[in-house]
C-alpha cells in the first residue's frame, strides 16, 4: 500500500454556530478523517449547554463520540478559561455515559492561542491543563487514576477563538500504553506548569472480537523524558518523533503477549492513518517528504497548527492496527 498525503494546510478557526454539521468546524478544528468515519453512520443534534456550550453526540456500534464547543473561550480571563474547560468535560463524561459508553479512550484538544499568556500564567495550556485535570478527578471522586483510566489525547492550538474538545469512548475499556523512553505526562515537573497535563500516550482498544487490536496514539513529538530535544531542528525533531512512535508500538504489545527485543523499524509500516501538526508553513513540503519516506503504509494528513511548547516545530498522531510480536521482527 501506497501512502497518500493530504494537505489541510488552513488555520481558519472561525466557527459559525447558527447551522454546524460534520463538515462546519474546519479541518484544523475537526476529527481526523479515520475517527470522523467511526461515527459517520451516526446522527445527532447541536445542542446548547450552560455558560454558552454547545455539543453534539454521534454513536455507532463500536464508538461514540461527543464534541463540545466553547464559543470566544478566547476572550475569557484565566479563571473562567479553566472553569469552561472543566464544564466541558463535564458535558463529555455526563453524554458518554448516557450512551453507555462509559470509557473515554481518545480526546482532541483544539485550543484558542494556546501559547498565550493567560493570568498569572505564562500559556494559556496551562491554564487548559488545570481545568482538564480538575475534570479528571471530578469524574472518580477526587481519586481519579491516571495510570489505569487516563486516555489518550493531543491538544494543539488554533488563531481562532473557540475551545473545541472531541472525546471518543467505548463500552469496553482500552488500556492506557506510555512510552518508556518519556515520562508519563501525568508526572511532569512543575516546569511544564503548576498543574501537569494529565493524558496516557496511547490508548490500546479492541474494537471488534474477530479484529486485531487498535493502538490510538496522541500526539507525539521531540520528547525525550519531559524535555524537547533537537530544538529548531526540524530533521531531528521528525526523527525523534518517529523513535517515539516505534517505542508504542512495541509498548501497545508489552504485557499482551509481546516481550521486549528493542524497537524493530519495521513498526512504523503497522500504522494505518496520521495526522501530522507543522508549527512553520514553509517547512510543509520538507515535513511531507520526511514523514512520507518513513511511513510507507499510511494515509498522512498534514496540519499547519501551533503547539504546545515554543520549541516543537512537529507533532504527530494516528492510529494502529497492533500486529503480533513476531511480525515486528
Amino acid at each position: 500500500m501506497e501512502n497518500a498525503v493530504i494537505d489541510h494546510s488552513s488555520l481558519d478557526a472561525n466557527v459559525d454556530h447558527s447551522a454546524m454539521d460534520n463538515q462546519s468546524l474546519g479541518n484544523a478544528l475537526a476529527l481526523p478523517d479515520w475517527a470522523s468515519a467511526l461515527v459517520a453512520s451516526g446522527s445527532g443534534q447541536w445542542q446548547s449547554a450552560n455558560a454558552g456550550l454547545r455539543y453534539r453526540t454521534l454513536s455507532s456500534d463500536h464508538f461514540t463520540l461527543t464534541s463540545i464547543i466553547c464559543p470566544q473561550a478566547v476572550q475569557l480571563s484565566e479563571r473562567d478559561f479553566a472553569n469552561s474547560t472543566v464544564s466541558a468535560y463535564r458535558i463529555l463524561d455526563r453524554e458518554l455515559r448516557r450512551h453507555d459508553a462509559g470509557y473515554l479512550v481518545r480526546v482532541w484538544n483544539f485550543i484558542p492561542e494556546i501559547l498565550a499568556a493567560l493570568g498569572e500564567l505564562p500559556q494559556r495550556y496551562m491554564v487548559f491543563n488545570a481545568g482538564r485535570h480538575a475534570a479528571y478527578r471530578e469524574w472518580n471522586q477526587g481519586e481519579y487514576c491516571f495510570e489505569t483510566q487516563v486516555a489518550t489525547a493531543s491538544g494543539v492550538g488554533h488563531p481562532g477563538t473557540d475551545l473545541v474538545v472531541h472525546g471518543m469512548a467505548t463500552a469496553c475499556p482500552g488500556i492506557p500504553v506510555e512510552n518508556p523512553r518519556q515520562i508519563p505526562s501525568y508526572r511532569y515537573s512543575a516546569r511544564y506548569g503548576p498543574v501537569a497535563p494529565c493524558f496516557s500516550r496511547a490508548t490500546r482498544v479492541v474494537v471488534a472480537p474477530d479484529q486485531r487490536p487498535w493502538l490510538l496514539v496522541g500526539g507525539t513529538a521531540s520528547v525525550r523524558g519531559e524535555v524537547t530535544v533537537f530544538p529548531d531542528d526540524l530533521e531531528g525533531q521528525a526523527e525523534e518523533t518517529c523513535r517515539n512512535l516505534e517505542a508504542l508500538m512495541v509498548a501497545g504489545l508489552n504485557g499482551h503477549g509481546g516481550n521486549s527485543h528493542g524497537t524493530p523499524r519495521s513498526a512504523l509500516d503497522h500504522y494505518r492513518h496520521l495526522r501530522v501538526y507543522y508549527v512553520h508553513a514553509a517547512h510543509r513540503a520538507r515535513v511531507a517528504d520526511l514523514i512520507s519516506r518513513r511511513f510507507q503504509r499510511a494515509e498522512i494528513e498534514l496540519v499547519h497548527a501551533d503547539l504546545c511548547r515554543k520549541d516543537l516545530l512537529i507533532e504527530i498522531e494516528g492510529v494502529a492496527e497492533l500486529p503480533t510480536y513476531s511480525e515486528l521482527a
